[in-house]
């Protein structure tokens, strides 16, 4: 039986998986175990997120979530590794996101877990088993992934780091509260898997759901009973927090658990007295090959209840829908992307919210892990793909099993990958929008991941695929007039809304005087060579020293090695980048420097587009300092709100960044131009009127009845 410190009869602590996790959605529920005396262990992303990884979430490079993850060290809650980032990582990526841990820590982690699909995994997939690996194999043979972490001669190899700096990895996950009962040597060394120092099991409370069903009343009384041990495994990024407040049940089981007599430690303290304890280093065969089975049925017999919740949470397209004033149906619009979630800013904050306000029935099926309800749209989250293949094949079946499901009068679809789900929806007479976001066969003459050799007769394959089904599309939506040209003669129902700015997002409440502002320039977007970033970094270098200027980047790198090469430059020594930032967020930054840069590259898609953060820089009051493009020299001459440069001169750029932060009269003359020319001209209410006036348009449903349409400005 076991004997624990202060006479505490049972030993309960909680790993908290970083996958989808923001200050928001978290820190609520550190706030009630910090209150009620338990400290656990929560897991980390050294390295930036990648954006268009399978999960998202944020990480140390954070600035004001690093903040927050050392508030809970200074509390006792203890920091733990989930790989170095949300995406695979090299050997030389993960050495680096190690030394960033101990760096911003303080100390190596003690702890790991492996991240969802990444290929350095240790020890994961088949890799995991002794006994059941063929039945393993059986089960994921339309899903097979390779790991590669503990093989030696691969570029993902890091199994000699894990042993020399981490004490304890995370394997099996059981649906049992007391571990006793299956791993009773816990934590154990596995001699043919010898990069692992320890092992450690968990009990299965993967979301709020799940954790309320392990931690149920019956549950914590018989941990208790037995005097058992408990690591619960959770995400608190998946439902534990809703509107800044903790879930009513979540808060009344931990305050339950939190009054009986247990001992309540983070997982390396508990993991570190049981070795003590138990005096106990290697698991036996049988041990071993128990867990395996017992795992393997499991998740077995969780397959079944795990289906029937997701159904039940599923929206039920057959129910009665809601009625609008005239005691009618509004007619159901259904946006679907396999790209983005429910916060992208053109498909939900503007065009689902608009048609929302307008009364139309708005549903989203996007990459978000969970379904939600925002700004009157209804969001169904199917999760994040695990890559380019994925998302164009199982990832798109289930698109149009719900898509079909949905039974929606209008489907406006975002993503060229979808076309071919266009196609099926216009076979059964649906209404069906394509959305174009920008001219598609451009931008594959800088996709590094293809081959320059066969880019352009991909180029011309792509133009004439997405052509061919434009022309049977019920109607277009294109981003700008550029695009708008290429599609006019193939859809006569085809209508440009740009993605210019809200009037009421980017203005600050109280802006800060200019002679206020920090000697700073901004640069909001994705981060990458063709956008302009080593060109930003050399202008920095240019400047004086005596102005003490700074760069401040928002944003996302798309190639973690691009990043981690330029985070060891001298240039970077007067960037702070912040990483990926909220609407709110991103209008406090730009409220707070002098001037905004988008010096994109020449390539074929940027010299016609319209870049979304130029107008968000307008209508936030600041000058622009943006690439001498045809189109740019039209807005920006027009408006008199920025200065021209050539991309691809740095010292060019950096003359223009020093005059901006020196000659304050002219700076904010130039801002205050730019909103003006965003309130008069380039805002979101003229093309949310624009939108609606083109839904109207749709003649199936200006006859069918239905409530919203016909509504315009």
């Amino acid at each position: 039986m076991n004997r624990f410190p202060n006479s505490a009869k049972f030993a309960f602590s909680i790993f908290d998986d970083t996958d989808l996790s923001t200050i928001e959605n978290v820190a609520p529920i550190y706030d009630l175990l910090s209150e009620i005396g338990m400290r656990t262990t929560k897991s980390v992303w050294p390295l930036a997120s990648v954006a268009d990884a399978q999960v998202g979430g944020a990480s140390l490079q954070n600035p004001e979530y690093l903040a927050f993850v050392l508030g809970l060290k200074r509390k006792g809650f203890e920091i733990a590794l989930h790989n170095v980032r949300n995406s695979c990582s090299t050997r030389s990526e993960i050495e680096t996101g190690l030394d960033e841990f101990k760096r911003l820590i303080g100390h190596d982690p003690r702890v790991h877990t492996n991240h969802a699909g990444n290929r350095e995994n240790l020890y994961w997939g088949p890799a995991r088993f002794s006994s059941v690996a063929p039945f393993y194999r059986a089960m994921t043979s339309l899903n097979r992934r390779r790991f590669e972490g503990h093989i030696e001669n691969s570029s993902y190899f890091w199994g000699d780091l894990c042993r020399q700096r981490i004490d304890y990895v995370r394997n099996f996950v059981f649906h049992e509260i007391n571990l006793d009962r299956i791993n009773p040597t816990m934590p154990y060394h596995d001699e043919q898997r010898p990069f692992v120092n320890m092992w450690f099991s968990s009990s299965d409370g993967c979301d709020q759901t799940t954790f309320c069903e392990l931690l149920s009343e019956a549950n914590q009384d018989r941990l208790e009973k037995e005097r058992g041990i408990c690591i619960a495994y959770t995400h608190f990024a998946c439902g534990f927090v809703n509107d800044g407040v903790v879930h009513p049940r979540v808060e009344y089981l931990l305050r339950r658990l939190a009054r009986k007599g247990g001992w309540f430690v983070p997982v390396s303290r508990l993991l570190d007295f049981l070795r003590q304890q138990r005096q106990t280093a290697s698991i036996s065969r049988a041990e071993l090959e128990a867990m395996e089975r017992e795992w393997l049925f499991d998740r077995m017999a969780g397959t079944v209840p795990h289906a029937v919740r997701k159904w039940r949470a599923h929206p039920k397209s057959k129910g009665p829908r809601q009625r609008n004033d005239k005691g009618s149906p509004p007619a159901r619009v259904v946006h679907i992307t396999s790209v983005h979630t429910g916060c992208d800013v053109r498909i939900f904050i503007k065009e689902c919210q608009s048609l929302a306000r307008a009364g139309y029935e708005v549903i989203g099926l996007t990459n978000d892990q969970q379904d939600a309800h925002s700004g009157g749209v209804r969001i169904r989250g199917l999760g994040r793909s695990g890559g380019r293949f994925q998302r164009v094949t199982t990832k798109l079946l289930r698109m149009a099993r719900e898509a079909f499901r949905m039974n929606g009068d209008v489907y406006h679809i975002h993503d060229p990958e979808l076309l071919l789900l266009a196609l099926l929806l216009r076979a059964r007479k649906r209404c069906v929008i394509y959305d174009v976001h920008e001219n598609l066969p451009s931008t594959i003459l800088y996709k590094h991941y293809i081959p320059a050799r066969i880019r352009l007769p991909i180029m011309g394959l792509v133009d004439f695929l997405e052509t061919a089904a434009a022309r049977r599309m019920s109607g277009l939506v294109t981003a700008t007039p550029s695009i708008a040209e290429r599609f006019r003669s193939l859809n006569r129902n085809c209508v440009v809304v740009n993605n210019f700015p809200d009037l009421r997002e980017l203005a600050p409440e109280q802006p800060l005087q200019w002679a206020q502002r920090s000697m700073s320039v901004a640069y909001i977007g994705g981060i990458t060579e063709e956008r302009g970033i080593r060109e930003l970094l050399a202008a920095m270098g240019f400047l004086p020293k005596s102005l003490r200027a700074r760069l401040e980047l928002a944003g996302w790198f798309s190639d973690q090695a691009l990043y981690s090469e330029l985070r060891h430059l001298p240039e970077w020594a007067p960037v702070r980048w912040r990483g990926l930032l909220d609407r709110p967020q991103v209008a406090e930054l730009l409220g707070s420097v002098r001037a905004g840069l988008v010096v994109l590259h020449p390539e074929p898609n940027f010299l016609t587009s319209q870049p979304t953060k130029l107008f968000e820089y307008m209508a936030a009051g600041i000058p622009v300092v943006a690439s001498d493009f045809p189109l740019w020299r039209d807005i920006i001459r027009g408006a008199g709100c920025g200065i021209l440069v050539d991309p691809r001169d740095p010292s060019a750029i950096a003359e223009v960044i020093r005059y901006l932060l020196t000659h304050d009269a002219e700076a904010e003359a130039m801002g205050r131009r730019g909103r003006q020319a965003v309130e008069e001209q380039f805002n979101w209410t003229r093309e949310e009127c624009k939108l609606l006036a083109f839904y109207g348009s749709l003649t199936h449903l200006r006859h069918s009845g239905s409530g919203a349409i016909g509504k315009t400005c």
